[in-house]
């Protein structure tokens, strides 16, 4: 879920929290989710690639905490052939020493799988989640690495 690129205007010499919620663990006989721990390992993973962030401190003091909530993750119900998601990812930014809350943000990403990408319909609907996600990881550090923090 970790984009191939990301198009940083700016990096920040400041160490950040990062707080994931909303995920879903895929069970036996539902359908492909995104779990908490996968959407944190992958926005970790895309921070420290594109290093918009000095580091991303896992435990004390940091200078700003990332908050993300997967809102909704849209599914197709049923599908012969492409397969397409969205992920409603709320984005917000807060500066710990005053907690302002600095940017907040819902980003949408979407992702289509297709057959050839995965001819088992699980593995579609993961590749299709997974994408979406990565679309709106992708999105959000774009625009954070706009602002003037």
């Amino acid at each position: 879920m970790v984009p191939e690129t990301i198009e940083i205007h700016k990096k920040f010499n400041k160490t950040v929290n990062l707080a994931v919620s909303g995920g879903r663990e895929t069970t036996q006989m539902g359908p492909s989710q995104v779990a908490n721990k996968d959407l944190a390992s992958a926005l970790q993973a895309s921070i420290e690639k594109c290093g918009l962030f000095s580091r991303v401190i896992s435990s004390g003091k940091a200078d700003y905490r990332l908050d993300l909530r997967l809102v909704q993750l849209h599914q197709p119900v049923f599908g012969y052939t492409d397969f397409t998601c969205e992920a409603d990812i709320e984005w917000r930014i807060r500066h710990l020493q005053s907690d302002k809350l600095v940017w907040e943000k819902i980003i949408s990403g979407h992702y289509t799988a297709t057959v050839g990408d995965a001819f088992a319909p699980m593995t579609r609907l993961k590749l299709a989640n997974e994408g979406a996600i990565r679309e709106s990881i992708k999105a959000g550090l774009e625009q954070i690495s706009g602002l003037s923090l």
